[in-house]
């Protein structure tokens, strides 16, 4: 009964949370649930936003 149920939560991580390099490091269930360009576009956000940020704080860092 253990070894099912830790199998479960493992299927259950691979699935769900681990990101998969050969889908664009997406999770299995966002890539075939369709997600997949939801989650890209939340993450080229994420990107630019720290690519903003990281630019204004060494800019700052130069005026100090």
């Amino acid at each position: 009964e253990d070894a099912k149920e830790k199998m479960a939560q493992w299927i259950d991580f691979y699935n769900n949370e681990r990101l998969h390099g050969a889908l664009l490091y997406l999770t299995p269930e966002d890539y075939f649930a369709g997600r997949k360009e939801v989650r890209l576009a939340e993450r080229r956000e994420k990107l630019h936003t720290a690519d903003i940020n990281r630019k204004a704080y060494w800019l700052q860092q130069q005026h100090s």
